[in-house]
């Protein structure tokens, strides 16, 4: 299966995959630039993730297809949060205020996630917010919007 999952996700792309029970969730993620726009489509007041969220969802719905042509079941059907999933592969750490950081890419990141019927993945790792968060402020202080604080993340104002 890591063969396949390889050869159909782009270079852009990474993936991992973590097991519960009777199913395996294969969580497909890539940085995006939200502001960077020379190399991708400008829509409106849409910024990159837009256009970095349909490239993951094509992804996402060809891979399904192929698994299933390689006789796996699978589907999109997924209950567990996307950022607890990654999380539980330890790719990404979560931060305050709902973000989570993925190795070497940061916050700036768009992910799909597939379900696989069958244990094909690692044991989920336990899921902990990151120690600096608890007393680290520079986020809220960085942000030139406001849009981290105590009270939440704000994606509209971002």
């Amino acid at each position: 299966m890591e063969a396949l999952i390889t050869k159909i996700c782009k270079e852009n792309i990474n993936h991992a995959i973590v097991s519960y029970g009777q199913y395996s969730y294969i969580v497909l993620y890539m940085a995006y630039s939200p502001f960077d726009f020379s190399s991708l489509h400008t829509i409106g007041e849409f910024d990159n993730y837009f256009y970095a969220y349909q490239i993951i969802r094509n992804v996402r719905t060809e891979l399904i297809k192929a698994l299933k042509l390689a006789g796996y079941d699978a589907d999109d059907i997924v209950t567990v949060p996307y950022k607890q999933l990654a999380a539980q592969t330890g790719r990404a750490v979560l931060l305050k205020n709902t973000l989570a950081s993925f190795d070497g890419l940061g916050t700036f990141v768009v992910m799909e996630v597939l379900r696989v019927h069958g244990d094909f993945g690692n044991e989920p790792q336990p899921v902990k917010l990151n120690n600096l968060c608890q007393t680290c402020k520079l986020c809220e202080r960085a942000c030139p919007t406001h849009s981290i604080s105590e009270e939440g993340f704000r994606r509209h104002t971002c």
